[in-house]
């Protein structure tokens, strides 16, 4: 292998050695303390900022600029790699230090302020760097890879029936509202329109109920149940779709990934498996041999201890010559298999 194809594989492979492994669980441990960082230095006491947590942040920065510039060395191309969401949100983790070094200084109010908004967006990017674990979990890896499948199939099915439910109920509990408002004179607050009644209705089907606007009119009670109920079902039935599509692909996406991140790790190593099938050829012929060779040892003891009390198997012997033919051939049939793979012949 070269040194290309060992960075790939380090990379790309954390069970491939020791160190992988290591570096791998260095990265999910440096996103982990990186996120619980941002969350610590908005509490009032640490406004102030802390040494630490800036010599973390440099750490941080480090290890992620270097992580993103093996992956861009050991990409099939510059397009594959920009492409990659994975490798975007790479890119996302490791901005933040970069702009605050570009922030501009605080010399006016206006500048000041606009650099309070960037360094505020700065920590919002830096929490989002907890996606980073998608890449280092092998879990979350396929369950983002079932999410994207079963994405346009059962959750655009539940979004669109939320959407549908949502449009008719908003419009029923306008007329059914609005009619009591007018017929008493009083603001019909939160159903003066069909999309100010959408609130009401994507609250209540999605049974979260936050009850700053509620139904006055008796009818509007009812309606109001009615969905209340609906809500319960509809997302019921949506919680049993997405668990027997996600249960469905899963299976699949596994069995996907692990051969995409199979060929990956031997793409562009063929050397390696090349020598690696040799000597597994030959193992597996000098296993063979000291298996026939005990077999036969045993097959010659026992005769002679049963020789005389002619209890000896007749077709033993015979048995033992086909088996030694027949692995004899399959070695040979291996090695020149093994040699046609490797360009030999």
């Amino acid at each position: 292998m070269n040194f290309r194809e060992k960075v790939a594989l380090f990379i790309e492979q954390p069970h491939s050695s020791p160190a992988a492994a290591a570096f791998q669980a260095f990265v999910v441990l440096l996103i982990i303390a990186s996120s619980s960082t941002v969350i610590i230095k908005t509490m009032p006491e640490f406004h102030d900022g802390n040494p630490i947590f800036t010599m973390l942040e440099i750490v941080v920065t480090l290890v992620f600029t270097l992580e993103l510039t093996l992956r861009f060395m050991v990409a099939e191309s510059a397009c594959a790699f920009f492409t990659n969401w994975l490798n975007i949100v790479d890119i996302i983790a490791v901005l933040p230090s970069y702009m605050e070094v570009l922030l501009p200084g605080s010399g006016g109010s206006a500048s000041a302020i606009i650099s309070l908004r960037v360094l505020r967006l700065m920590w919002l990017i830096r929490i989002l760097r907890l996606a980073k674990v998608a890449r280092h979990s092998r879990m979350l890896s396929a369950c983002v890879m079932v999410l994207s499948q079963v994405m346009f199939s059962s959750v655009v099915v539940i979004l669109t029936l939320l959407t549908f439910l949502m449009v008719v109920s908003a419009s029923l509990m306008y007329f059914i509202e609005s009619d009591r408002c007018q017929d008493l004179g009083v603001p019909c607050e939160g159903f003066t329109s069909i999309p100010s009644s959408f609130w009401f209705s994507i609250s209540t089907l999605t049974t979260v109920g936050y009850g700053d606007v509620i139904p006055l009119s008796f009818g509007g009670k009812i309606m109001a149940s009615f969905l209340s109920v609906l809500g319960v079902v509809v997302l019921a039935l949506a919680g049993a779709l997405l668990s027997f599509d996600f249960e469905d692909n899963s299976g699949h996406s596994q069995e996907q990934q692990s051969m995409v991140w199979h060929r990956q790790s031997s793409a562009g190593s063929s050397v390696f498996a090349e020598s690696e099938l040799q000597d597994l050829t030959r193992d597996f012929k000098t296993s063979w041999e000291n298996l026939a060779a005990a077999l036969s040892s045993a097959a010659v003891r026992q005769r002679t201890e049963l020789k005389a009390s002619k209890k000896l198997h007749p077709t033993t012997m015979p048995m033992l010559r086909l088996l030694e033919e027949r692995g004899r051939s399959f070695c040979t049939e291996m090695q020149s298999y093994s040699n046609i793979l490797a360009g030999r012949e």
